[in-house]
């Protein structure tokens, strides 16, 4: 197996931010990237040997047949057998510099050449002192690069190829009283990353922050996250997420 090369990536970016009109902010960024010598997660590397289903039927149609075994029987009854034991090890090439000649080899590799493209979006809008807009999307183009002749496994990006997320936002200096509500979703993706072998789910969730001064030096605040109590994964591995609800109480000195 040839040395690791380090991964080169290189990105062309334009974009652009600033108000249009009075209210609204907004942002847009296109790019494009090519990863050139692609190291991928860990993956059992270790030379495998396997039975020649080929050269493995005749014999056992030879003794199949010399145990009253008919010749079409034997023959047929010895390409199952051969065909199934040949998706079976039967044993593996170690280095003399391992100790124990059953340890497999766990190791990084070079896995091509790879190129996608992408955007960012995002518009903020104030629509008067007290209340605020926002909306954001991401793309990627790909999620996923399946293996070919000169990439030889498949690349998982480990992302979404669509994110998508919208808020409103309040906030009353008067009253010392602000407060946020966001929607996030999120598009299932596909994940190769070392052990970890699978794909998330898609979800769709939302998120409360509520904040209340008391006084000029005191102020509390209750963060919801999954308001709705949405059961979801955010990576292969990862513990399954509700509801998590964060209450805080802040006094200046």
């Amino acid at each position: 197996m040839p040395l690791t090369k380090p991964t080169t990536t290189t990105t062309f970016e334009v974009g652009y931010k600033g108000l249009l009109g009075q209210r609204l902010l907004a942002s847009v960024d296109v790019y494009r990237s090519r990863v050139r010598d692609f190291v991928g997660p860990l993956i059992v590397e270790t030379p495998h040997v396997f039975i020649d289903p080929a050269a493995l039927a005749p014999v056992l149609a030879h003794d199949l047949t010399a145990n009253g075994f008919s010749a079409a029987l034997a023959q047929a009854t010895a390409q199952s057998l051969a065909q199934s034991l040949a998706e079976l090890p039967l044993g593996l090439l170690s280095p003399q510099e391992i100790q124990n000649a059953t340890d497999v080899i766990l190791t990084y590799r070079n896995f091509g050449d790879v190129s996608f493209y992408g955007t960012d979006i995002s518009f903020n809008y104030n629509a008067s002192r007290s209340w605020r807009f926002g909306l954001n999307y991401s793309f990627v183009s790909k999620d996923f690069f399946a293996k070919s002749a000169k990439q030889p496994h498949d690349i998982a990006l480990n992302a979404p190829k669509h994110k998508l997320g919208a808020s409103v936002h309040y906030n009353d200096v008067n009253t010392g009283l602000d407060g946020e509500f966001r929607v996030r979703y999120v598009e299932g993706f596909p994940v190769n990353s070392g052990v970890y072998i699978g794909a998330v789910q898609t979800y769709t969730l939302a998120d409360l922050d509520v904040g209340y001064a008391i006084g000029s030096n005191t102020r509390t605040s209750l963060a919801v996250q999954n308001v709705f109590d949405q059961p979801y994964r955010a990576f292969v591995g990862a513990p399954i997420i509700g509801r998590l609800m964060i209450l805080r109480l802040v006094q200046s000195f």
